[in-house]
């Protein structure tokens, strides 16, 4: 059974904190005979606050998710531009450095996907037990979806999107907790149902053999974003611990409305 992230760091925080307290304290405590008497209790003390902080360090250089800042999983590569609803990809700078954007033809109740890998960037294996996202107000569902056999290639969004494809290359199968090993990445695939927007009518889309459109074509005009971040849940050496994590790319709808972005007024 995991212990929660949220549980060891404030118990491992109070533990150390008392500890110094009571090596703090011995000169006071010794006048009380017994057990306090002499430097016993700062021996015992001080070696259990050895003890402790010892084994966190020794468990995060191990790969436990200890450290507060540490994040041990990270985002491989992404590709959505078979999707048949794609307008228009481009890449653009962002904090950690070229964002994906993907633009897809909004329409009430369509469903638009991407394939992206995900990657466990410390020492130890770690399970992925749950995914979610937001799916704001013009968004009805989000859904995460895995290839029966998982490997480190990314999945087809969809069943024949590549020439040849294999039945275990498309991700068909829902969700399910999945490991991870130290080093390794996984590829799944996000599946977003978009809401409705009761002042955008639904916007054409492409030609099947058609390019995509370049980012300064008008027809891509307004819209609203539905996939950016993601909350992760995972276990690594029997703790849990959950993390919000900025995806390496954005999914927009394009509404086809001049100068607004989100969902125009009726």
């Amino acid at each position: 059974m995991a212990v929660p992230y949220e549980v060891v760091e404030p118990a491992f925080i109070a533990f150390v904190v008392a500890l110094v307290l009571l090596i703090l304290a011995a000169p006071r405590l010794a006048g009380m005979g017994g057990f306090f008497r002499g430097p016993r209790l700062r021996i015992v003390t001080g070696t259990a606050l050895i003890v402790v902080v010892g084994g966190a360090l020794g468990l995060s250089a191990l790969g436990a998710p200890l450290d507060p800042g540490g994040r041990p999983l990270q985002f491989g590569h992404a590709f959505g531009g078979n999707d048949p609803r794609l307008l228009a990809m481009r890449g653009s700078p962002s904090l950690t450095g070229m964002l994906q954007e993907y633009d897809y033809a909004y329409a009430p109740g369509a469903e638009v996907r991407i394939s992206f890998l995900v990657l466990n960037a410390s020492k130890a294996p770690l399970t992925v037990s749950s995914i979610d996202a937001d799916t704001g107000a013009n968004v009805s569902s989000i859904q995460f979806r895995l290839p029966p056999i998982l490997n480190s290639d990314l999945p087809a969004a969809y069943p024949n999107e590549y020439p040849n494809e294999s039945a275990d290359a498309w991700a068909s199968r829902p969700f399910h907790s999945f490991d991870i090993a130290a080093g390794d990445e996984v590829g799944l695939v996000a599946s977003v149902t978009l809401g409705e927007c009761p002042g955008a009518s639904p916007v054409p889309t492409l030609a099947p053999s058609a390019s995509p459109l370049p980012e300064s074509d008008p027809r891509l005009s307004g819209g609203f974003g539905v996939l950016s971040v993601i909350s992760v849940r995972y276990v690594q050496l029997g703790i849990a611990r959950s993390e919000t994590l900025a995806l390496p790319f954005t999914m927009n709808a394009v509404t086809n409305q001049t100068n607004t972005y989100g969902c125009p007024p009726a």
